[in-house]
């Protein structure tokens, strides 16, 4: 068997030239697609040799043999023919586009295709359009637009039918899974469809209490009072200021998380008159 002409190329073709001629005969020739098992096997057999150049090197030199060639390597003779399979399977998987006929006696379409998306966390307030490129098992690739829309929370999985690997003609393509992530954010934190933040006062507001200025995911300043006799830990909610609730118009609370910053260096003065309120329940 001539590799060349098994790929219809010329012996001077180029590793581009014979991965294109490769991928072009593998679709026309899969058994799945109706294709001969035997063609398939020596498209393979050709391919993996003349993509190796040491492997394709020994082929150039004994090329007026006939069958199988068995080169040596290191020292060692190697059967290319089982050496291409070994590769294959290495690579793709009993799932891959190309490898021995009984891996693909169960498979009836093509390969489901998994992208993970990470998006900022105020992404989530709005529909987001992105724009991805999906690689397929053949290396070929696609751009696809995609709509994550607004409340979906993360870890989330999108299904798009029919958008997966088509590497294989005559089994229907496989679907794209996209997982949905989010950046971390510097002052927030999911809490389902809720958003926590921490704020801290001193004890003396927190005694006293007192008005404070936080600022929500959209950076709008929103008014908080803080009631006399806060303890530490205390969490506050603001409505319709966490995320959106997914397929409502509706939003969950911003949380808001009191710690208390108790004063390390008091003056013996200050300490007494704190302690003149100890047991005092003060009304305000």
């Amino acid at each position: 068997m001539d590799y060349y002409n098994t790929l219809d190329i010329e012996p001077t073709a180029t590793d581009e030239v014979i991965k294109s001629a490769f991928k072009k005969k593998a679709k026309l020739t899969h058994p799945d697609a109706g294709g001969s098992e035997e063609d398939f096997k020596k498209i393979n057999e050709a391919y993996a040799v003349l993509k190796d150049p040491q492997k394709r090197a020994e082929y150039d030199h004994f090329r007026s043999g006939n069958g199988r060639i068995h080169v040596n390597i290191n020292g060692q003779q190697h059967d290319i023919f089982s050496e291409m399979f070994n590769d294959l399977h290495s690579a793709f998987g009993d799932s891959g586009p190309f490898v021995h006929r009984r891996a693909y006696q169960r498979q009836t379409k093509n390969k489901d295709l998994n992208i993970t998306v990470t998006i900022k966390l105020a992404d989530l307030l709005k529909d987001q359009k992105k724009t991805i490129s999906v690689r397929h098992l053949t290396g070929d690739r696609k751009i696809i637009q995609i709509t994550i829309p607004q409340g979906l929370q993360p870890g989330t999985t999108i299904r798009y039918p029919g958008v997966g690997d088509n590497s294989i003609q005559g089994l229907p393509p496989g679907d794209l899974y996209i997982h949905v992530g989010v950046d971390n954010h510097p002052r927030f934190t999911i809490d389902n469809v809720d958003l926590l933040t921490t704020v801290t006062i001193d004890c003396f507001d927190a005694m006293m209490g007192t008005a404070i200025t936080v600022i929500s995911l959209e950076e709008r300043k929103l008014n908080l009072k803080i009631p006399a006799g806060t303890q530490y830990g205390t969490i506050f909610g603001l409505d319709s200021h966490g995320l959106p609730i997914y397929g409502t118009n509706q939003r969950g609370k911003m949380l808001v998380k009191v710690l208390v910053n108790i004063p390390k260096n008091i003056t013996q003065k200050q300490l007494n008159i704190i302690k003149s309120f100890k047991g005092v329940d003060i009304e305000i």
